[in-house]
């Protein structure tokens, strides 16, 4: 994989961000992001999966939204054959992704649901940086070959 992008601010809209995600191998949305883009791309689904964003599963909003982006995105893909992976982090309860690979038309064929634990820390001195720091051992993980789960590990 060669490209990574960050939708970190919530004001920005999917329809404004699909162009650059369908670009990217690894895509990385905010929960800002998420809670304030979820009805626009899951539509009343939305209103039941809001209660769904304490416990760490796939039916977590995260993941949801993450699906209807993805689809969103892909739609507009014109690459080749690639990897490409969603990832949102969620703070304190851990981060998410959702996998896929797409075949030589750039559709994905197949995707996976993938979560990660926060790692447990005694206290917190100074969150500045916490996301990039995420962010970048992800990237590095993902860059040495290991797969998605691990590279959230890394992260969290």
């Amino acid at each position: 994989w060669r490209l990574s992008v960050e939708v970190e601010k919530p004001t920005f809209t999917p329809e404004a961000v699909l162009t650059l995600l369908a670009g990217a191998d690894v895509a990385f949305v905010s929960r800002e992001w998420v809670l304030r883009n979820a009805a626009a791309l899951l539509g009343g689904e939305a209103a039941s999966r809001q209660r769904q964003t304490e416990r760490l599963d796939d039916c977590h909003l995260a993941i949801a939204t993450l699906r209807a982006l993805a689809g969103r995105s892909l739609a507009a893909a014109k690459r080749g054959s690639a990897g490409v992976t969603w990832v949102c982090a969620w703070g304190a309860l851990g981060a998410f992704a959702l996998t896929g690979v797409r075949d030589e038309g750039g559709r994905v064929v197949e995707t996976r649901a993938v979560l990660a634990a926060a790692s447990a820390v005694e206290r917190v001195v100074d969150s500045v940086g916490a996301g990039d720091t995420f962010n970048a051992a992800v990237i590095a993980s993902l860059a040495a070959g290991v797969g998605a789960g691990e590279a959230l590990r890394a992260g969290c």
